[in-house]
């Protein structure tokens, strides 16, 4: 069974856009912030295969390793983290685009999600429930990845303050 994705989440972030310039410095650091990966491979400049952990349900009897190759593109002036899948590698193709923009009094950290997630076993009578509940689990490693970015934010922000202080 094949999955789609399509997620888009906007999250704001009580710190200074400036704050997130860690992110586009370090490209594999960055990336491994993704919960539930287990592996990130630099297969190149800017290319990373990813391997990630069992997403899935042991009741249902789902369990997808989703595994998939991404070319990246940074804009530190825009704070702009872009990456692209490469067809026909890995089980999965997963496009996003990460961007922090600034919003008074601090700034929105925005990620796009799409992508397919390609045979994912499902038996048969779990088939009518399974898009939703993978889409669900991906949902959820979205909105935990943002959220430690933005808790690394705002502590760069009580540390700022602490020693300007």
């Amino acid at each position: 069974m094949d999955v789609k994705l399509s997620i888009e989440r906007d999250l704001a972030v009580r710190a200074p856009v400036e704050n997130a310039d860690f992110l586009f410095v370090d490209i594999a650091s960055t990336l491994r912030r993704f919960p539930k990966l287990a592996e990130l491979h630099a297969l190149g400049a800017n290319e990373y295969r990813w391997r990630m952990k069992t997403i899935g349900s042991r009741a249902a009897r789902v369990a997808y390793d989703a595994e998939f190759h991404v070319k990246t593109q940074i804009d530190r002036n825009a704070r702009s983290l872009c990456w692209t899948p490469v067809p026909e590698s890995g089980n999965a193709q997963l496009a996003a685009e990460l961007s922090v923009v600034s919003d008074k009094p601090g700034c929105r950290l925005i990620l796009k999600l799409s992508g397919q997630l390609r045979d994912v076993p499902v038996p048969l009578v779990y088939r009518p429930m399974a898009g939703p509940f993978i889409r669900g689990k991906f949902l959820r490693l979205v909105d935990d990845f943002l959220d430690g970015i933005r808790a690394s934010m705002v502590e760069a922000d009580c540390r700022q303050t602490a020693v300007g202080g």
